[in-house]
């Protein structure tokens, strides 16, 4: 027997999303009354913006301000069940939605990039599909888990610019395939398993871990997703860290405006709390913080933004003529 807390309330769990009553965008997650199935209030809730908006206000919180007594935590014992077996997606289905890979607008940007040999391996390696989103324009990047397994899958939009549509919310492939018991995974950890003596680099964004690899190949680039998309705060998500060495890469800017925590700050955190948990040797790098110029700090920045920083001629070069991303590959990250 194991006691287990139950709370009257708690956060939505379906996949709506309403819209912020702080920033106003359609990224809220309001917290229900699992008695009735209503919506305790509608400044109740938590946005999905964690790095840009950061609202979170809770029903304590509300009971607090309101002047009302707060309903109990109720505990019971109840018989320990076994985990469900985790569900995965064909590989078959994988597979065909990479066929036409190279049509999709995120595509085209890679290879604008890189040129189509290097663009192409890129999309291959990291399992980067065509969706029928955008007319067939948009992606799901496959969560590969580091067994090879299809855990599930990203569906984004982007720009031809490589700019991520943000009118248009992810949605992810499991959702189609309900009852279905996901558990998330890094993106890119497929490949933890392919070269399992090197480095393990980890950025927030899977447009940045793609782009990065090309310039720092002796690292095994891996993505969250989120600043906590893939929950990998969680022992489930982060064991596979276990007796490697690994660097993270935090984007630039607040974790949380409205506490005024920095991504890295809270990245550190996360850091020693995992190297609390399990055997493993994790860093977090500076150099956005070291590298940014002033002109730029306003803006949310990670570091595929210093990697391939432009101009309107294309790649940025210095005055000596050379591309600027050559002494940002030169620094050390670390």
């Amino acid at each position: 027997m194991v006691t287990e807390k139950t709370y009257r309330f708690s956060l939505d769990k379906s996949s709506r999303k309403l819209k912020c009553p702080h920033c106003g965008q359609k990224t809220y997650v309001p917290y229900m009354d699992n008695e009735t199935g209503a919506i305790l209030s509608d400044e109740v809730g938590r946005c999905d913006r964690e790095n840009n908006c950061g609202y979170h206000h809770t029903p304590a919180q509300y009971f607090k301000d309101n002047g009302i007594e707060s309903t109990p935590v109720e505990k019971k014992e109840i018989a320990a069940e076994p985990p469900k077996p985790i569900d995965y997606i064909s590989l078959d289905l994988v597979q065909k939605s990479m066929n036409g890979h190279e049509q999709s607008n995120f595509a085209q940007y890679v290879i604008r990039l890189f040129g189509a040999e290097v663009g192409n391996k890129l999309l291959l390696k990291y399992f980067v599909g065509r969706a029928k989103a955008d007319q067939g324009k948009g992606n799901i990047f496959w969560r590969i888990d580091a067994k090879g397994m299809a855990r599930t899958g990203k569906i984004m939009v982007y720009h031809e610019n490589g700019k991520r549509n943000k009118e248009v919310n992810p949605v992810w492939a499991h959702n189609a395939l309900r009852p279905f018991n996901h558990h998330l995974c890094f993106f890119g950890e497929h490949i933890i398993a392919e070269f399992p003596n090197k480095t393990i680099a980890i950025t927030e964004s899977e447009k940045t871990a793609i782009i990065a690899s090309v310039f720092f190949p002796q690292y095994n680039w891996l993505a969250t997703g989120g600043a906590s998309d893939c929950k990998w705060r969680e022992y489930s998500v982060f064991k596979v860290l276990e007796n490697r060495n690994v660097i993270l890469f935090p984007d630039f800017g607040y974790y949380n405006k409205r506490t005024e925590r920095t991504c890295y700050q809270e990245w550190k955190d996360r850091a020693e709390t995992i190297m609390q948990r399990i055997k493993c040797n994790i860093s977090v790098s500076r150099v956005l913080e070291n590298n940014l110029p002033e002109s730029e700090r306003a803006n949310d920045y990670d570091l595929a933004d210093l990697l391939i920083k432009t101009d309107e001629t294309g790649i940025a070069v210095t005055d000596a003529g050379y591309p600027v991303i050559w002494d940002y590959v030169n620094k050390e990250f670390a």
